[in-house]
């Protein structure tokens, strides 16, 4: 088993180890399909539950980064848990009865989680 695997495996035991800290929320997919017979678009919306961990970014971290927000959301999610590359156009998280805007994402350097900075809008 390679390096990255191992790390990859033991995240895994670490998600579920962490009980009911990690929670449930909803990673959704936006796409507009242009409809000819009408010249409109139709909205569909794709979702995976997803399990995460859901947090504060540190004094630190929102200082030391252009445009962080107080009020910004972090999210740490399994990368195996995503069947998709994320894409800052398109997809939201749903968490807590909020849609949240996925300002920007991470993987890494293992490729085992993305750590996402979410924002309410």
């Amino acid at each position: 088993m390679s390096l990255r695997a191992t790390i990859a495996s033991a995240v895994g035991a670490a998600f579920t180890a962490v009980g009911d800290i990690a929670q449930t929320a909803t990673y959704r997919r936006s796409t507009t399909t242009y409809v000819p017979s009408t010249g409109g678009t139709t909205a569909t919306n794709s979702d995976t539950t997803i399990t995460a961990i859901f947090t504060r970014f540190s004094e630190l971290e929102i200082q030391r980064s252009v445009g962080m927000q107080v009020t910004d959301q972090k999210m740490i999610v399994q990368q195996s848990s995503l069947t998709v590359t994320p894409n800052l156009q398109t997809d939201h998280i749903v968490y807590g009865g909020k849609t949240y805007n996925i300002v920007n994402f991470n993987p890494d350097p293992a490729g085992a989680t993305y750590t996402f900075q979410l924002r309410a809008p």
